[in-house]
């Protein structure tokens, strides 16, 4: 089974597998600062208008054709892209297969908790 990085996330931190988050909590859980996750949430809302690089929904697959179906709203992208950005943190940055905020994890490495994949 695929999981979604919100999932992965709620399996770590042993919750239900599609139970949401607010920023406070995944500060909290995580241990990377409200002020970090806030930066990693704006910068999903700017790719968000990249619509290239924008994933259907339902699928998830990217595809800037609009016509094809509903996209996932900016405030989805947006919490989507911190809920990797915490996962990716958690494994460390260099083992993630396509890193992104490179220059927040920096700030944040040393802070964070680290689990070794299997």
């Amino acid at each position: 089974m695929t999981y979604t990085y919100k999932q992965t996330f709620n399996l770590i931190f042993n919750q239900p597998l599609n139970k949401s988050n607010t920023i406070q909590e995944l500060s909290k859980l995580s241990n990377i600062p409200i002020d970090i996750l806030e930066d990693v949430k704006s910068r999903g809302e700017g790719a968000y208008s990249n619509t290239s690089s924008v994933r259907l929904k339902g699928s998830f697959k990217k595809d800037g054709d609009l016509r094809k179906g509903p996209r996932l709203s900016m405030e989805q992208w947006s919490i989507a892209r911190i809920y990797a950005f915490i996962v990716k943190s958690i494994i460390g940055m260099d083992k993630a297969k396509k890193p992104q905020d490179n220059d927040l994890y920096d700030k944040i490495k040393d802070k964070v908790i680290k689990l070794e994949l299997v």
